[in-house]
This record gives structure tokens, sequence and C-alpha cells, in this order.
């Protein structure tokens, strides 16, 4: 059993207005996202499935021509692995994301995707 204090996970700059906290076992990888208001993470696919969770905050989650605003502390979903998704913040947010397996690009830091997200004034 391993406890996870995030005080003292290390915190990283993505881009302007991304940053992240991120912890990874041998099935699982967990990201604590710090988002802030206008951040556009634009559409992408990984092979990985995530479970999605709003700790605060509140957006526009794109998938499959539908979308969709969360503002609800504890809002969730589930995206399969190779399913094209998009967000739009629209206040500072926290989510955390739960990948599995691994996401072994992000421990790389070779992210594509997330480093292309883009902070515009709404």
């Amino acid at each position: 059993m391993a406890w996870i204090d995030w005080d003292s996970v290390p915190e990283e700059k993505i881009v302007d207005g991304v940053r992240r906290k991120m912890v990874s076992s041998e099935n699982m990888t967990i990201v604590m996202w710090f988002w802030d208001k206008g951040v556009d993470l634009p559409a992408h696919t990984h092979p990985h499935e995530q479970f999605y969770y709003l700790v605060s905050g509140k957006g526009i989650f794109k998938s499959e021509g539908e979308e969709r605003l969360f503002d609800q502390p504890g809002s969730s979903w589930m995206v399969p692995g190779n399913v094209p998704h998009a967000t739009t913040y629209l206040e500072d947010s926290i989510t955390m994301d739960i990948f599995s397996p691994p996401r072994e690009d992000m421990i790389a830091g070779v992210d594509p995707y997330i480093r292309k997200a883009t902070k515009k004034a709404l």
C-alpha cells in the first residue's frame, strides 16, 4: 500500500495556464491538473482509458459531436481509449484524471497534445 501526500508531489508547469502533479503505479497514472480560466485543450486521442473527476471549476467537455457543461464538483465521466475529446475551461479549475494503462508519454514528458493547450481571454 502507498499513501499519496499530494502536497509533497512536485508540481510541473506544462504550458501557460496548465500545471499538474502526477503519480504512477504498475497499472495506472493519476494526474491532478490545475487549469487557468481560458485554457483550451485541443481534440486529441490516446490509447488509455481515462476517468475524469472535477474537483473544482467549470468547463465544457467535447467528444463525438457532443458538448457538455461541467460545473459541479464531482462531475465525472469515462473516456474509452482512442476516442477523440477536448476541453475548454471557463474558470480556474482543478481536475483529476486516472489513466490505465500508465501514461508512459506523460512520465517521459513527451505528451505533445497537452503542450498544444492554449490560453485565451474569455
